[in-house]
């Protein structure tokens, strides 16, 4: 999954999907009312943050950067502590 190239156009795309639906929800004739207030901003929050979702899930593996997603290599090490030791090869 790491390897795996995106598009950027699709990005580009996407991006601007994003952006002209928030600017059209700014523009819609509402009464004014917090219920109209609340509901462009659960809205907008949920394109948004499917922005960084989708950054997140392109690489999941990164190296050097610390966030609350990063992607947990454990098992993976311990998996591979036990294979080592089950077949004589020192550890690195």
């Amino acid at each position: 999954m790491q390897r795996i190239q995106f598009v950027p156009s699709v990005h580009i795309l996407v991006q601007t999907l994003v952006v002209a639906i928030i600017l059209l929800l700014l523009f819609l004739r509402t009464e004014g009312s917090p219920e109209s207030a609340l509901i462009f901003g659960a809205i907008s929050y949920m394109f948004t943050y499917a922005l960084y979702l989708i950054d997140t899930l392109e690489q999941p593996f990164r190296k050097g950067r610390m966030s609350l997603d990063d992607v947990s290599l454990f098992l993976l090490r311990e998996f591979e502590d036990k294979v080592r030791a089950a077949s004589g090869i020192e550890a690195r």
